[in-house]
This record gives structure tokens, C-alpha cells and sequence, in this order.
């Protein structure tokens, strides 16, 4: 029986990983020929992907194994916008050694869709590749037919930043889409890691052999109909939902878990706005006391993930004064750490939310649970979590 072995290359950091070893777990389960490798780039100060290693390390089939790359020897800047773009040009050398010296066992690439420079090297070696997608489909969908507009149809998407209040006939949607809704890369008319950057990306994903992505058909039928009618499109592999159960440092801590679960119990079925901005998404005083005082205006209950910031500054120190009082019986605030954790606990039960905002590293996106936009970066497994669909919005 011929053996096989993936390659998986996941995005720098902890909420890119996670999904990567969750999906390979089920393709170990489902296939006794298969084994998995993940290559892990761990950045300066993630103790965060070192934590999680150390978690689950011990736990897993013997057939995945967690490789950590070295370090380069010249490190790409940070606050470069083509950081992951040039990072991942880096570790290509890295990258190419490792598949020639497994050259016997039949190696294929899976690659994270932000490191598509590695689905050049995977042609240029005559290895398979594969994308794994761990957003929506829906998503998917909508990146690679923006990219369509743009190289085929000489349509720029970027041109309706300047109208907010245009709405879309998008193929991937049953109904007009309000194009300020849009992930505001897809508007960003910057050089370097704007629009353009990411439709190049996105043109890449054309070249593999397949997409594997963290949903399924039956919660997207709509978009999955939509890639598979494109015959420029690879197949696309719908192995999700994945959700993780591991304890991961970084969140609530256990008391506060149980006790955000219990105030959520005692709330109205639908009553509550659940606020959560990614594994690391955090913001400027300013935009804080923002979202502070529209939460304060709307009347409305609500759950808030509030990031710690840099400066590690307390509640009161950046939200509006007299704040928590005022909203003393109609929220339920916690903090969690500056570098990533589950800013929820995930326990068994269905919660009282009405609407979910949830925005990674600062995307504005916004999901209704009453119909379900997936947002720009893993909310498909939330979103079924919830008992939720994704972009099938019903009319009221």
C-alpha cells in the first residue's frame, strides 16, 4: 500500500495552527496511508504557538509530527505590510530541503492561504499542493471572483470604497451585499498589501490541486455551487467545521469562564451582542471608547472580549468615565491577554446572541446571527458552533 505524506506550511501563529493539526487529525482518522508534517514558523515572542505545542504534542497520532523551522538568518521586518509575503519567500530554501529529503515519501504541500508563495515552489518541484482555507467558503468564494473581476473583467472592487452606500449582486450571496461591509482589504488601494497583494495571492489558488476549507457544503450550498460551476477553479474539499477543545493560555481564566456562562444563562434567548476582535486584534484607546459608547447608546446587553493593550492598561483607564457603572446590569466585560487565547469559553451550550461582531486583527466585518456573514477569518466553525448558517440572509 503506497504511503503518502502532507506538508503542512500554516500562517505564523496560534489561529492558523490550530485548524492545520485539527484537520489533520481527521485525515490521519479517515486514512491509515497518510501521515502529516507540520512546518512551524514560530516568530520571536510567540509563547503563545509554544504553549499549544506542548498541549497537544503528546496527544497526537503518531503519524503528525510538529516541526519547527529555524529561525532565518535574516529576519524579515515586521512592520513591513508584506511581512508573511516576504517571510515566506525566506523559508522557501527551508522549505525545499525538507521536500527533497522526503522525496520518498511521496510528498505533497498543503499550503495556508496567506503563504501561497509556496504553491510556486510545490509546481517548480512537480509536488502536489493543496490550499487550506480556514475561513468560510463563502469567503473563498468572494476573494477568488474579485479576483475574476479584476483579471478578467478589468473591474476594480477598490473603486467602492468611495461609495458607502453601495450594495453588490455577488454570485456567492442570495441577496444585494452593502459593499461597506466588504473586508476593507479588498478596498485598500495601497502598493503594498493592499487589494492588489491579496488578488494576487488569491490568483495562486488556481494553481493547486485542490482547497481544502474549515466548512461544509450544507451550511454554504451557495458558494460551493458557485466554485464548482468554474471549471478554472480546483476542487474545492469542505472537511470542516474544526473546532479546537484544547486549553490554551492566554483566555479567560476559569473562574471568569464560569461566570461569564452563568450571566449568559440568566439573559433572553437572542437579547445578547457578543464583541470579540480576533486572537490578536486590539485597538487605540480612542477606537475603544468608540465601540464603548455605541454599546452605552444601543441600550442593548452585551458580551465583550476587551484585549489587553501593550501598555497593559486597566478597564478603567480606557474606557469613558463612569462606563462600567452605567452598564453595570447590561454587560458582561472581561479582559484576556495581549497575544492570543480563545477569548470564549468553549463549553457544550447554545449562547443567548443576537448579534456577533467579530473582526480578526481589526477586518471590519460584521456577523448577524439571525443570518450569518462569515467574517474575514474563522468564524466558519464558530458560526456552525452557534447553530448558525452563512450568508443566506432571510428577509423579515
Amino acid at each position: 500500500m503506497r504511503k503518502a505524506e502532507l506538508l503542512f506550511f500554516p500562517m505564523p501563529g496560534i489561529s492558523h495552527l490550530v485548524p492545520a493539526v485539527e484537520i489533520s487529525k481527521l485525515l490521519v482518522q479517515r486514512d491509515e496511508t497518510i501521515s502529516v508534517t507540520h512546518l512551524v514558523v514560530k516568530l520571536p515572542h510567540d509563547n503563545q504557538t509554544s504553549l499549544y505545542m506542548e498541549s497537544v504534542e503528546a496527544g497526537l497520532n503518531r503519524r503528525i509530527e510538529l516541526l519547527v523551522l529555524p529561525s532565518l538568518e535574516n529576519p524579515v521586518d515586521r512592520s513591513s505590510r508584506s511581512f508573511i509575503e516576504l517571510l515566506v519567500e525566506g523559508y522557501k530554501p527551508i522549505v525545499k530541503q525538507i521536500v527533497l529529503d522526503r522525496a520518498d515519501g511521496n510528498p505533497g504541500l498543503v499550503v495556508d492561504f496567506f503563504c501561497t508563495g509556496m504553491i510556486d515552489l510545490a509546481n517548480e518541484m512537480n509536488v502536489p499542493s493543496y490550499l487550506f482555507f480556514t475561513s468560510a467558503i463563502s469567503t473563498l468564494a468572494l476573494f477568488l471572483h474579485f479576483q475574476s473581476l479584476r483579471d478578467n473583467h478589468g473591474i476594480d472592487v477598490t473603486q467602492f470604497d468611495n461609495d458607502p452606500d453601495a450594495e453588490l449582486d455577488l454570485p456567492v450571496f442570495g441577496n444585494r451585499f452593502p459593499a461597506k461591509l466588504l473586508p476593507q482589504v479588498t478596498l485598500d488601494r495601497s502598493e503594498e498589501g493592499g487589494s492588489n497583494a491579496l488578488l494576487n495571492q488569491v490568483k495562486r489558488y488556481r494553481k493547486t490541486k485542490g482547497m481544502i476549507v474549515n466548512s461544509f457544503a450544507e451550511l454554504e450550498p451557495r458558494a460551493v455551487r458557485w466554485l464548482s460551476s468554474d471549471a478554472t477553479i480546483p476542487p474545492i474539499y469542505p472537511l470542516g467545521p474544526v473546532i479546537s477543545f484544547t486549553r490554551k493560555s492566554g483566555g479567560a481564566a476559569d473562574g471568569d469562564g464560569v461566570s461569564i456562562l452563568r450571566w449568559l444563562d440568566d439573559q433572553p434567548l437572542s437579547s445578547v451582542v457578543f464583541i470579540c476582535f480576533g486572537s490578536t486584534g486590539s485597538f487605540r484607546e480612542e477606537q475603544v471608547r468608540e465601540i464603548a459608547e455605541a454599546l452605552e447608546r444601543s441600550g442593548l446587553r452585551f458580551l465583550w472580549s476587551l484585549r489587553a493593550t501593550p501598555d497593559d492598561l486597566s478597564f478603567e483607564d480606557v474606557l469613558p468615565d463612569g462606563f462600567l457603572g452605567r452598564t453595570a446590569e447590561t454587560r458582561e466585560s472581561y479582559r484576556v491577554g495581549p497575544a492570543g487565547g480563545d477569548p470564549i469559553p468553549r463549553r457544550r451550550r447554545r449562547l443567548h446572541v443576537a448579534l456577533w461582531v467579530e473582526l480578526d486583527s481589526g477586518e471590519r466585518m460584521v456577523r448577524d446571527a439571525s443570518w450569518g456573514m462569515a467574517s474575514f477569518c474563522r468564524t466558519t466553525a464558530e458560526c456552525f458552533y452557534a447553530g448558525d448558517g452563512i450568508g443566506n440572509r432571510r428577509r423579515h
